[in-house]
């Protein structure tokens, strides 16, 4: 297997950077755009220090269940299903990249991997010497505009891999929102995105192997060798530790972890979303997969062109900061 796509760019962010953080985000757009995502380096005093009493999280109850669609190509299902009386999820070994994907196309059985908790509105308790809140992303961007039963609904979500070979399948946010990913500790996280300029071909693709699942339910995983073999340009990510990853609106993703880890995620939204057409791009579902409940639709009509440029003069100052940095490999 070849991987012949390049990382996304990679920011060193200056503490200034991080105090405004979504016009950080907002200046660096064009390579957003093009990439799909980019990971941030926050400076080195930007750590959260964790409570002393850690929430407690028992023993997963559920396990995740990989199965190849079909012999021909490299796509798989994933369901979380619950442990079944005693049964406890089997130990699995710390893998690299390579490993986890030549293990999957190697065997023609379902296999068993480790489970993913998502507990939302919690988030581990952070003290940053700088002005930076997770929290308030929401309430800073766009979607502060939103009636606040709604703005309610969009707090961090705090997510624990139990083990090596956790999978976060193929997906993209609510109402394909960016979203913000801090990697607190624990196990490196392989990420693959698909930009939101590449989502069509990928989509007639998929619709020729499978159409009982659509791309958005976060059920499939896909080899990356699929992406190749059809030419659908996409792009690598490693997170480690203290850093972020940003996932553009309309942005496709899926991501496995080598250990157990802890992570905490966000939704957001920038004058993008709406003006390149993400927010209204798919508020409904049609496809045959067992989802019965959805999140409430951001009615867009809200957003008047007014709004937005008020928005964006009052609050994405745009400064370019000689000690923000990128890497792009």
């Amino acid at each position: 297997m070849s991987f012949i796509s390049l990382n996304t760019p990679t920011l060193s962010a200056s503490i200034d950077d991080m105090k405004d953080f979504l016009s950080f985000v907002y200046t660096h757009e064009p390579l957003l755009k093009r990439y799909g995502a980019i990971k941030i380096v926050p400076p080195t005093n930007f750590k959260d220090i964790f409570e002393n009493n850690r929430i407690k999280l028992r023993s997963p109850s559920t396990i995740q269940h990989v199965k190849q669609l079909n012999q021909d190509d490299l796509i798989y299902s994933v369901t979380t299903v619950p442990c079944v009386g005693k049964t406890k999820p089997s130990q699995l070994s710390s893998v690299n990249e390579t490993a986890f994907w030549l293990s999957l196309s190697q065997s023609n059985n379902q296999q068993q991997m480790s489970s993913v908790s998502t507990i939302s509105g919690k988030s581990l308790k952070q003290v940053y010497p700088i002005d930076f809140d997770i929290h308030q992303l929401p309430r800073r961007s766009l979607l502060r505009f939103c009636n606040n039963n709604l703005l309610r609904q969009f707090v961090p979500s705090l997510v624990r891999t139990h083990g090596p070979r956790a999978i976060f399948p193929l997906a993209s946010a609510r109402q394909r929102l960016f979203t913000f990913n801090y990697h607190h500790e624990g196990g490196v996280r392989y990420w693959y995105i698909v930009p939101a300029s590449q989502r069509a071909a990928l989509e007639r693709v998929y619709q020729q192997q499978t159409n009982s699942i659509c791309l958005d339910h976060g059920r499939i995983l896909i080899d990356p060798s699929i992406f190749d073999k059809y030419k659908i340009r996409y792009y690598r990510l490693t997170q480690r530790p203290d850093e972020i990853v940003i996932l553009a609106a309309g942005a496709l993703s899926q991501s496995f972890t080598d250990d157990a880890s802890w992570s905490e995620t966000i939704d957001f939204a920038l004058p993008s979303w709406l003006d390149d057409g993400h927010a209204n791009a798919q508020t409904s579902c049609s496809c045959r997969s067992n989802i019965t409940s959805f999140p409430t639709i951001i009615d867009t009509n809200i957003f008047t062109p007014a709004l937005i440029q008020r928005y964006i003069s009052t609050n994405l100052c745009i400064i370019i900061d000689d000690k923000s940095s990128s890497n792009i490999g």
